[in-house]
């Protein structure tokens, strides 16, 4: 893990956070989850993945730019390309005309391509009767607003189309820094860090010298870190993937309490 050897400490290693979107978000916070790793060293891997929300256990030292975790249910914000009836005015769907890095798995029900295109991320589902060179459209989740979908579909096109930078898509994510620093908390945690320690490492020595204090704002936020952290590794990671489900997000997963460090 990233807490190994003190490598928590260099910010500059988190910096690929900022450009990942909820669902990769969802699989690093379940990635530093002790009792995960616990499972996936076990015999039967496959068995524990239904309490964790996978149909298989991914190796938790992947992180999002390279593991490729298939969630049990399909994320709601996840992008769906479906087969449509022949229409002379739509595109023809072709897997290899994408540009960007691509890594594509089959999770039983449909092909899930996961595309990076200059730092940016777009996770596709792909319905199995879609056959390359023909028509395609796009599908929704009802569970979620139809124009708030419409505008996620929108920026990843722009993505997939390279008419939109990598910086411009994510400018709009306030939270990507907090998310960052969050995980950065979480290993610091995991390697039995001082909360000052932590502290350091992510507003800088000079900082700390000056305004660390017992019951200081810098001290809150890093209890605030753990805090957030440690929810979202232990269940509220399920909130990411289904926002729209309240019950998912007060999820914790259950099983014998253990120490997160």
């Amino acid at each position: 893990m990233d807490a190994v050897n003190g490598a928590w400490r260099a910010s500059a290693a988190y910096l690929y956070v900022l450009t990942l979107d909820d669902i990769s978000l969802a699989w690093e916070y379940l990635r530093r989850n002790p009792e995960y790793g616990v499972d996936w060293q076990s015999v039967g891997q496959r068995a524990e993945a239904n309490r964790w929300g996978l149909i298989a256990l991914e190796h938790p030292s992947l992180d999002a730019r390279t593991g490729q975790p298939m969630w049990r249910q399909l994320p709601e914000r996840q992008l769906r390309i479906v087969p449509t009836e022949d229409d002379p005015s739509s595109l023809a769907f072709s897997l290899w005309t994408i540009p960007g890095r691509k890594t594509l798995s089959h999770d039983g029900s449909r092909l899930l391509l996961m595309v990076e295109i200059q730092g940016a991320q777009v996770h596709i589902a792909i319905h199995l009767a879609l056959r390359s060179g023909e028509s395609f459209g796009y599908a929704f989740s009802s569970a979620l607003p139809l124009a708030q979908q419409a505008l996620r579909v929108q920026a990843a096109v722009r993505v997939l189309s390279g008419s939109h930078t990598a910086r411009a898509v994510h400018a709009v994510r306030r939270n990507s820094l907090v998310h960052m620093r969050t995980l950065q908390t979480l290993d610091a945690v995991h390697a039995k860090a001082s909360q000052r320690d932590a502290a350091t490492a992510l507003f800088g020595a000079q900082e700390i010298m000056r305004h660390w204090h017992q019951d200081g704002e810098l001290r809150a936020r890093i209890r605030h870190y753990v805090h957030r952290g440690r929810a979202l590794m232990r269940g509220d990671y399920l909130g990411l993937l289904y926002p729209s489900s309240r019950s998912r997000r007060r999820h914790r997963i259950e099983g014998p309490a253990r120490s997160p460090g």
